[in-house]
């Protein structure tokens, strides 16, 4: 078996895109505090592995939001104080063993100087890269999208002037009045060459990662788009783990189980377009809300069809609310079109669905889940290849359901209980 084996930076950063897809107002806004940090490192004089690991986690750096109005908030260029989404951020990485490196830079991402007494808080000591990085993204902030870059330099150099000492270390100044004065920032900041410029810079051998890698980083992106609704703090690692458990049971080739995993994992990551007060609302969606629900699939099939080697993987993602007789969505595939890994994964993202409290209703008893899930079988919704297996085997796969849900509400909690 050939591994799939993917840059960090290339994966990390297609996966980074969905985190601005909920806010018009901030397309790209993770690539864009990428590229400026990155400027910003290199005229520092930065190491090579301090400018990765400031890149890196400009990509991630918003991950702990989880709200609109937190989203539309960090439009203000004058943030007071630590924010709420920068400790849940880092605590997501931390949690995230192999990417723990990153989770100081995220979490002081808006600290302030303070005249010097911002290199401690708490005991810890601020990182350079964090303030680095608490710049680049104000710079980004402080863009208008509706006027060409080069004509902004000097009410940028203004901005930033009045804020060094305060908000930022004075020892970064001269490099970031350098780069705002650059060509290929002010050329390149709004254009989609910034991928091309970073790839070329990161993509290299020693950034290649395997299975592992890729579980890893998908894990993260797959916390936080979960841990943004509470009911849904299991779901994703769920869906992954149960589509293992019944392909393990079918005797599929290691590398489809663990594409199957992968692809749990990543099925719902088109939902970072849907405002979570969308998804957690109690009464009944209108169709406007419902319609944007509909499409988190296709959003999930964008985003996955730009990593290189996906093309399976993000099929069996993107379909997973199709339906053998044609009545699902947003691709209204039917039988002939939909790929069985698809259907499996409908398949264990139903039953997990069931096993879980929503915000308009309490989870399903095992009854309930058994007569639901054998009517879509009888109906031609789901095919009784996969619905046999849980049935058959119904306390077993709930079992291993409730003890995924514990584990993750347990990382829920450490991410999210800032007190």
């Amino acid at each position: 078996m050939n591994e799939l084996k993917l840059y960090s930076f290339d994966y990390i950063f297609q996966l980074s895109t969905a985190l601005d897809l909920v806010d018009k107002q901030l397309y790209w806004h993770h690539p864009k505090v990428a590229y400026i940090s990155y400027l910003i490192g290199k005229e520092k004089g930065l190491k090579q592995k301090e400018i990765q690991n400031l890149v890196f986690a400009a990509l991630v750096h918003d991950i702990g939001i989880f709200s609109l109005k937190e989203k539309r908030d960090i439009i203000k260029f004058d943030i007071q104080g630590d924010e709420k989404h920068a400790f849940i951020g880092s605590n997501i990485l931390e949690i995230n063993k192999k990417l723990s490196q990153l989770d100081d830079i995220v979490r002081y991402h808006h600290h302030d100087w303070d005249n010097g007494d911002g290199k401690f808080h708490n005991g810890d000591i601020v990182s350079e890269l964090a303030n680095i990085l608490y710049i680049a993204d104000r710079i980004e902030i402080l863009m208008n999208k509706k006027e060409k870059p080069e004509k902004q330099v000097t009410k940028l150099e203004s901005m930033l002037r009045n804020s060094y000492k305060h908000k930022f270390n004075p020892e970064l100044r001269n490099a970031v009045f350098e780069v705002i004065h650059f060509e290929k920032f002010y050329k390149y900041i709004n254009s989609f060459k910034i991928y091309n410029i970073l790839s070329n810079k990161f993509n290299t051998s020693d950034n290649l990662i395997g299975t592992e890698g890729i579980i890893n980083i998908s894990r993260l992106f797959a916390y936080a788009l979960d841990f943004r609704v509470k009911y849904t703090h299991a779901h994703s690692n769920l869906v992954a783990g149960l589509a293992h458990k019944i392909a393990d049971k079918l005797d599929y080739s290691n590398k489809k189980k663990i594409n199957l995993y992968i692809a749990g994992l990543l099925h719902d990551i088109g939902k970072f377009y849907i405002p979570p007060e969308i998804l957690n609302k109690k009464n009944e969606l209108n169709n406007k809300e419902f319609n944007a629900v509909k499409l988190h699939p296709w959003y999930t099939m964008i985003i996955l069809n730009k990593v290189d080697g996906f093309n399976d993987i993000s099929n069996w993602a993107s379909f997973h609310h199709e339906r053998l007789d044609g009545s699902g969505y947003p691709f209204l595939k039917d039988a002939k079109n939909i790929p069985e890994e698809s259907l499996l994964i409908g398949v264990c993202e139903i039953f997990g669905t069931l096993n879980e409290d929503r915000s308009y209703r309490e989870k399903k008893n095992k009854d309930e889940i058994t007569g639901i899930m054998s009517d879509m079988k009888e109906h031609n919704k789901l095919p009784g290849k996969f619905v046999d297996i849980i049935l058959d085997n119904i306390d077993e796969f709930m079992n291993y359901t409730e003890k995924v849900k514990i584990k993750m509400e347990k990382n829920y909690k450490y991410c999210t209980d800032l007190e």
